[in-house]
């Protein structure tokens, strides 16, 4: 990088950058539907990139490209499940958070919106899982509200997804 940078100057090194960013989220976003199914052979080339996936999704976040922050951090959070390292999955979820904003983000572009509650529900869902019903509803309540006062018209499926969400943390106190 720094001879490029040294020859073709700071354009350079941003395109490059870019381009790397752009493929490991086509690459990534190819393969997000088999993983979920359990193909093998995708999580373990998931697992050889690992260290390009977090390269890719460090410049996209300070790029503030949401849409391929999203899509690589969907195929991370599905490869430390299936790894069963979920403690690593937290602190990324948790630094993504706090780069986006865990407050719902006022003014946010439709991709700020769907990476904001992907990493919510996924709070939400580890709080359940942890069997931390209280911090759960908490979550829920505060992404219903958060969804429900803003005005784009985009945030109504996130909505109902939310409410739903809820429904299931009632029915399992209950049980």
């Amino acid at each position: 990088i720094e001879k490029l940078r040294a020859t073709s100057g700071e354009q350079a090194v941003a395109q490059l950058e870019q381009e790397f960013a752009r493929f490991y989220s086509d690459w990534t976003a190819n393969f997000v539907q088999n993983a979920e199914e359990g193909d093998q052979s995708i999580m373990a080339a998931v697992e050889v990139e690992h260290s390009n996936l977090l390269k890719a999704l460090a410049i996209s976040q300070r790029k503030n490209q949401w849409e391929i922050v999203f899509t690589i951090a969907e195929i991370l959070a599905l490869h430390y499940k299936i790894k069963n390292t979920p403690a690593e999955w937290r602190i990324l979820r948790e630094a993504l958070l706090d780069r986006l904003g865990a407050q719902f983000p006022a003014g946010a572009t439709p991709e700020q919106v769907d990476l904001w509650c992907f990493l919510m529900c996924d709070r939400g869902r580890d709080a359940l899982a942890c069997e931390n019903s209280e911090l759960a509803e908490k979550t829920f309540r505060y992404m219903m509200e958060s969804l429900e006062s803003s005005a784009d018209p985009s945030t109504k499926t996130a909505s109902a997804e939310t409410a739903e969400s809820l429904a299931d943390i009632y029915l399992q106190s209950r049980q």
